[in-house]
C-alpha cells in the first residue's frame, strides 16, 4: 500500500497538461467507452483502434476507420452517460476517423516443432555469465545455461 500512497502522491504532483496525466485519463476513458460498447453489444476493439484525448472543451475519439466512428456516434448518449456515471462531465466534442492507425497485434505463438539449442549454445552462454557483472544476471545465464544442457 505504501508504493501505491506514494505513486498517488507523485500523480497529484504532476500538472494539469503532463504526459502521465493525460495517458492514465485517456487509459481510464478508454475503459469506459469499452463497457458502454459491451453494454450495446457493439464489438469494437476500443482499447488498440481508437485514441482518447481529454481536453477541457471536451473529449475527442480519434479511431481508425470510419465504421467504427459511425458505431461510436450511434451510442454516443449512451457512452455520455457512462462517463457522467463515472462522474466525467465533459462533453464528447468529436469522434474522427482516419486519423490514426491500428496498434500491431501481437505474434501468434508458435505451434510448430520447439527449436532445439545447438550444442555448444550451453557452454556460450555459461561463457557470458561468467563475464556479468551483475551477480542477478550471472545466476540467470547460470541457469538458463543448465537448461540449454538439459
Amino acid at each position: 500500500m505504501r508504493d501505491m500512497r506514494n505513486f498517488h502522491q507523485i500523480l497529484e504532483n504532476q500538472g494539469a497538461d503532463s504526459f502521465l496525466k493525460m495517458e492514465l485519463q485517456s487509459a481510464r476513458l478508454k475503459t469506459l467507452i469499452a463497457q458502454a460498447c459491451v453494454s450495446k453489444g457493439v464489438r469494437i476493439d476500443i482499447m488498440n483502434c481508437t485514441h482518447v484525448t481529454h481536453q477541457p472543451q471536451g473529449i475527442t475519439i480519434n479511431t481508425v476507420t470510419p465504421t467504427m466512428a459511425n458505431r461510436l456516434k450511434q451510442i454516443q448518449p449512451t457512452i455520455e452517460k457512462k462517463l457522467f456515471d463515472a462522474g466525467i462531465t465533459t462533453p464528447i466534442v468529436a469522434i474522427r476517423s482516419g486519423k490514426i492507425t491500428a496498434l500491431a497485434q501481437p505474434e501468434a505463438y508458435p505451434k510448430g516443432e520447439p527449436r532445439i539449442a545447438p550444442p555448444e549454445a550451453a557452454q556460450q552462454v555459461y561463457e557470458e555469465a561468467q563475464l556479468a557483472k551483475d551477480d542477478d544476471v550471472r545466476e540467470a545465464l547460470e541457469r538458463l545455461a543448465q537448461a540449454l544442457k538439459a
